[in-house]
């Protein structure tokens, strides 16, 4: 080695050295890093780096190539090593272009590392422990020739001597064999700069029967420190050679004393500290712990009567005895003054002896908990931090913590609840990490001792907190646990409700006899009423202040908003929360432009506070309506000029924090009550109304709209015209159902499922005295210079001069109602154009100008469903236009049809007209309005067409071929058309055929299914009565089962004719089921060959429901299809398309096979067990209900303290006992009422399912 080494004196020489950083390396997967000692101080050092991406990546396993660099760079250092390079390959597959050649040539060289027999060193496989515990024994020193590292034998004596000078230190785990990971690289390497350097006086080779032996001429020494460099100290002080010491002559290691008082490791290189690290403790705790036992766990045999005792880094007063049996406590000790030492439920105790000394050390470290409310990114040279303020009732911080504490972090958010470590000594936040947590109902509390959600315990940490003070945990009521790091309860909130549920609580019910469920009837958040079971009886002294059955109105003394909880078996727990009640309350005040609610309380004026998250929910009447944001909220104030008692407003209101309202339930019938809430306007454009919709549950129309300045298109449900006052709700002619009968504004929009199912149109008269003001006129002005413009004036509509608001927002509609964002400036002077403003403070802020475009004049064909033309007119003057018209293909001439147009004189709307054209005729004729005077430019637009009948279409289902409606396919000409009269279709037909098979058939317009498929024999008369379809589609009857005997292919061969017994199919002994039949048929085939791209359907039947199985599934390989068969469900058609040319007749056999029945079993059904579960074969999915299970102690009396918990997908059920108990024999796990059923029908029938024996 001396001879290598000089020459690498000599290429120092001829190089200037790079400084390698100092100081402990941040990286980003920091926080998975277990030795984060050793990482850092071999990173800081320059041995093993981080990734560019700025992580280490500790657990990725170590190649043999990086091995060798790491072992060059402790020798020579990152700099030195980093120049290194290969002349020539050390090993046959290590080119010297390899990243790693300069590497492997020089611990090869040194015989630090070997290579394989075959002449290969493999850079890039895995290096064991062992091997890599031996190059690092060769870097100090040791021979292994000498020492036996060769051989089969080899990592004994590797190991034996790593394991002896400490080299896995820190690793209680090591297994040799097993790769090594980058971390555990860096702790192995660390342990070695520590570690003593070894020589031998002198070393010599003989040979021995052939083989060169080297023999030393004596073991292996520590290396001394001669007179010469003498780093002895920077390591350890004792006149040997530590590897740092000759290789790291500027590293150190000193002793120290840390932030906590626990006895550490205090590392610098150069001068810079790269970090301060606590020694392993000898005995570690997580609660308060007696002296006694810390004597124990220690190891001790004499007892240490002065330990020092630190708690948060503060040296406590009084010393500990530390001695054998001492049942004495931490928190026995005095801490300052009278106060004793802070230790208990979640302090890290660690406790440390020093063996030369006997002395003791312990250290107690709190975890406290905290919000943080201050997040700081990065910025110049000031990293990013966050500081954290306290946020339980309890307040129990660290007495020198500040919430203006900075601490140097990334990755945490504003509220985040955190644990964090505090040094009293240094006044400073020395750790901070997000706490874990777990959410449920509380189950059970214990006053300073423990909380408990479900049948899970936690034990409050000595630090813990709560949000609004322990005393107001409610039993029941959905709370979040914060946990610290040994899973001490430290922090509990209440759970963030959803404003969704909240409600009111109008009466109690008590289950009895007659009623055996307790019930509860709310109005809920979004002001609808119902009625609910309830988890129990909560008039048993839980909400005190309602009698049975007795309703309680908004503002009633004691009426109650509650926080409502829907469980899994549809019962609802309800948590009252302090509800302020004010009744008859006649100064109540609340503007929706004003944040504030004025109104008196206990004969005191009070001010309330509401903003966009309030929810109100006003009674008017007997109806409620639910507003969101006190902008959105109407403007109520109590009629003052009522007579007493009348005009006065009732409230209910709930505030989470302070005076900001939640959630308010207000009675507002006798107030004077302004209608106009929300200004979130709404522009509706009638020439964009759909035709009446059917989708789901809804029935609706569109419309083209603006929504508080925003275009799109909504849905509006079809009754919402019974809302308006009637004389404002006109409605097209010939279309009851039309919404609207020009441009119209509105307010307040209220939703359901994306559906407007309410609206408040507004104020639509002169003088315009409502806050939100409207009309809709005909004639347009240019605006004028000083801001105002006139509007209307044409068509005898009003005219008007106004103010427009700088801020206006403009929209122009094309003929067909579509919608584009305009300016005021493309607003022109026309007696056409129809404008609609809205004025909000006697301005206009919203304008929608109709421009049209189209002529008017019809001279051709005017298409909507059909096709309409209009002749000239019959003369002038006359009163009446002849219309020609041909419907649409979908409805036959038989049927009659009305068509709806606008008449428009000189291009202004002049009414509406109605041709009505009877059945088998094209003409009609039009009334013009009688205030036309004969002179004007007569013409007409489409609005709306209806027919009595649409056209109906027969399909063979099977062939995708249509059945012509002739003699030769049916016994009488079906039915052709079909009544659109909803409720009074009728469709009916006699298939002509020999046949006795069965049909079905599905009657659809377009994708929707009319009626559900029946069966009838295929020649048996079929009628269809009662039916509502469409005007807007012809209606198509499919018929499935008509292909014939020819065009049908049975599977196999002749036994599958009439469908293959289940006897035959190797399924065993079938008590039932053996003469039930499987068929399997393909269609539309004559033979046995499928033909290539060609779509075939496949039927499977099995004739009759399964009784020896829950279900067969039959399988054709041929077709690789498998389909399923089972109670309700006795055939199935897969559509498929061939792939491939195959024949059935030698493609195989179909193999049928029985899916067992559903069956339970139980287990832990043994006396004294404290629970039993219950595992199903699959997974049960009706009666899965905790309600369904009966417990009994006995076999008869039910259990009162039993806890039945399903899984959720239905596979098992456990059974325990309230506070652990145990199941005595004789107790029984019973279904009680309703059969458990798994997907397929089968059923495990009321009974039992388990007995404790």
């Amino acid at each position: 080695m001396k001879k290598f080494l000089s020459l690498v004196l000599a290429l120092v020489m001829t190089m200037s050295l790079v400084t390698v950083s100092a100081g402990a390396k941040d990286f980003s997967d920091d926080g998975s890093i277990t030795y984060k000692e050793a990482v850092d101080v071999i990173s800081g050092i320059g041995v093993v780096d981080g990734y560019s991406g700025g992580d280490f990546k500790p657990t990725e396993v170590l190649t043999r190539g990086a091995a060798a660099k790491i072992i060059c760079n402790l020798i020579l250092g990152p700099t030195t090593a980093s120049a290194l390079s290969a002349s020539s390959a050390p090993f046959k597959d290590v080119p010297v272009s390899n990243t790693f050649a300069g590497y492997i040539t020089y611990c090869a060289q040194e015989k630090i590392i070997n290579g394989y027999s075959d002449g290969t060193f493999r850079p890039t496989a895995t290096l064991s422990g062992n091997a890599f515990m031996k190059m690092l024994l060769g870097a100090l020193g040791y021979d292994g020739d000498v020492e036996g590292y060769t051989g089969p034998n080899w990592s004994v004596a590797v190991i034996k001597q790593a394991a002896g000078i400490g080299l896995d230190d820190g690793n209680d785990e090591f297994v040799g064999s097993k790769a090594v990971t980058r971390e555990e690289a860096a702790l192995y390497a660390s342990n070695m700069l520590k570690a003593t350097m070894v020589e031998y006086d002198a070393k010599t080779t003989v040979n021995v029967n052939g083989a060169t032996v080297t023999v030393a001429g004596n073991k292996a020494q520590d290396k001394a420190w001669g007179t010469a460099t003498n780093n002895d100290g920077n390591i350890d002080d004792d006149g040997f050679v530590q590897f740092a010491e000759q290789y790291f002559d500027k590293l150190t290691l000193r002793s120290v004393v840390d932030s906590f008082g626990r006895p550490s490791n205090r590392w610098a290189n150069k001068g810079v500290e790269i970090g301060t690290y606590p020694k392993t403790a000898g005995a570690s705790y997580t609660e308060n712990v007696t002296l006694g036992t810390i004597y124990a766990d220690l190891g001790m045999t004499d007892k240490d009567e002065k330990a020092e005792v630190y708690v948060d880094g503060v040296l406590a007063s009084e010393l500990a005895k530390v001695s054998k049996g001492n049942d004495a406590k931490i928190a026995d000790l005095k801490f300052a003054g009278t106060d004793k030492c802070s230790v208990g439920n979640g302090t890290l105790v660690e406790a440390y002896l020093d063996e030369d000394t006997n002395d003791v050390t312990i250290a107690c470290i709190n975890t406290y908990v905290a919000e943080v409310n201050k997040v700081v990114a990065a910025s110049g040279n000031k990293d990013a931090y966050i500081t954290l303020s306290d946020t339980t009732n309890e307040g129990r911080m660290p007495a020198k913590f500040s919430p203006s504490d900075e601490f140097e972090t990334e990755g945490f958010e504003s509220d985040d609840i955190v644990l964090f470590t505090y040094s009293n000594a240094d006044e400073e936040i020395k750790s901070v990490v997000k706490a874990e947590s777990v959410t449920g109902a509380l189950s059970k509390l214990v006053l300073t001792k423990s909380v408990s959600l479900g049948e899970e315990t936690y034990k409050f940490s000595n630090k813990y907190g709560t949000e609004y003070g322990e005393g107001r945990l409610d039993v029941d009521s959905e709370y979040v646990v914060y946990l610290d790091d040994y899973g001490y309860a430290i922090y509990v909130e209440e759970t963030e409700y959803n404003i969704a549920d909240y409600a009111f609580l109008r009466a109690l019910q008590s289950g009895s006899v007659v009623f055996n469920t307790d019930k509860a009837a709310l109005v809920t958040y979004d002001g609808k009423t119902k009625t609910v079971d309830t988890t129990k009886d909560y008039l048993d002294g839980v909400i005190n202040t309602y009698a049975n059955n007795t309703e309680k109105q908004i503002g009633d003394a004691g009426a109650k908003i509650v926080v409502t909880k829907a469980l899994e078996d549809g019962d609802y727990r309800l948590k009252a929360v302090e509800t302020l009640n004010v009744k008859n309350d006649s100064s109540f005040d609340m503007v929706n432009s004003d944040a504030r609610i004025n109104l008196t309380v206990n004969g005191t004026a009070a001010t309330y506070f509401a903003n966009s998250a309030t929810v109100f929910v006003v009674k008017n009447g007997t109806s409620y309506r639910a507003y969101t944001g006190i902008k959105n909220a109407p403007t109520i104030t109590a009629d003052t000029s009522a007579k007493a008692g009348t005009g006065d407003v009732d409230v209910s209101l709930y505030c989470r924090s302070g005076n900001m309202v939640t959630i308010a339930f207000i009675d507002a019938t006798n107030a004077d009550y302004i209608s106009a809430g929300s200004r979130n306007i709404v522009f509706l454009a009638e020439d964009s109304e759909s035709k009446h919709t059917f989708i789901s549950k809804n029935d609706y129309y569109s419309y083209n709209a603006v929504v508080d300045g925003e275009i799109k298109e909504v849905l509006v449900q079809s009754t919402l015209d019974k809302l308006y006052d009637p004389a404002n709700a006109l409605l097209v002619p010939g279309d009851t159902g039309a919404m609207v009968n020009e441009n119209m504004v509105f307010v307040s929009p209220q939703y359901d499922d994306g559906v407007i199912t309410e609206l408040t149109q507004v104020n639509s008269a002169a003088p315009f005295s409502a806050d939100v003001n409207y009309d809709t006129v005909t004639g347009t002005e240019k605006l004028n210079e000083n801001y105002t413009i006139t509007l209307g004036g044409a068509n005898g509509t009003a005219k008007y001069t106004l103010t427009v608001d700088t801020g206006v927002k403009v929209f122009l509609l094309d003929d067909d109602g579509v919608i584009t964002e305009g300016d005021i400036k493309n607003v022109r002077k026309s007696d056409t154009d129809v404008a609609t403003f809205v004025l909000e403070d006697g301005q206009i802020t919203y304008l929608f100008v109709q421009q049209f475009t189209k002529d008017k004049e019809f001279n051709g064909d005017v298409s909507k469903a059909g096709t309409l033309s209009f002749n000239a007119r019959a003369g002038f003057g006359a009163t009446m236009i002849l219309g020609t018209y041909e419907r649409p293909s979908h409805v036959p001439l038989s049927a009659a049809a009305t068509v709806v147009v606008n008449v428009f004189a000189d291009g202004k709307f002049a009414g509406n007209g109605t041709l009505t054209f009877a059945s088998g005729s094209k003409v009609a004729n039009v009334s013009v309005p009688t205030a036309t005077t004969g002179d004007e430019a007569i013409t007409l637009e489409v609005v709306s067409e209806s027919f009595t009948h649409v056209n109906v279409r027969y399909v063979n289902a099977d062939t995708k071929t249509e059945i012509a409606q002739n003699t030769t396919n049916f016994t009488t000409l079906p039915t052709a058309a079909v009544s659109t009269t909803a409720g009074s279709g009728s469709i009916s037909f006699q298939l002509k055929t020999t046949s006795t098979d069965n049909i079905s058939y599905t009657i659809k317009q377009g994708d929707t299914v009319v009626k559900t498929a029946t069966t009838s024999a295929a020649n048996a008369s079929v009628t269809a009565g009662s039916l509502t379809v469409a005007q807007t589609a012809e209606v198509v009857v499919e018929i499935s089962g008509l292909s014939a005997a020819k065009d049908r292919y049975t599977y196999t061969d002749g036994g599958w004719t009439s469908g293959k017994a289940l006897s035959t199919l190797g399924l065993g002994s079938l008590a039932t089921d053996g003469t039930k039949t499987v068929k399997v048929e393909i269609v539309p085939t004559s033979t046995s060959t499928l033909v290539s791209g060609t779509e075939y359907a496949l039927d499977v039947t099995l004739s009759a429901a399964p009784a020896d199985f829950a279900a067969y599934t039959v399988k054709i390989p041929a077709l690789n299809k498998e389909v399923t068969l089972y109670t309700g469900h006795l055939t199935e058609r897969i559509t498929f398309t061939a792939d491939k040319n195959v024949d059935l007749s030698t493609a195989g056999a179909v193999a049928v096979s029985g899916v067992a029945k559903l069956t339970a079993t139980p287990s832990g059904h043994t006396a004294g067990s404290t629970s039993i579960t219950v595992t199903f074969n699959r997974p049960v999915v009706v009666g899965n209900t905790a309600a369904n299970i009966k417990v009994t102690t006995d076999g008869s009396t039910d259990d009162a303290s039993a806890v039945v918990t399903w899984a959720a997908d239905g596979s098992s059920l456990t059974v325990t006992r309230l506070g652990g108990g145990t199941f005595t024999a004789t107790a029984t796990v019973e279904v009680k009422t309703t059969a458990l059923e798994d997907a397929y029908g089968s059923q495990i029938n009321t009974g039992v399912l388990a007995t404790v024996s």
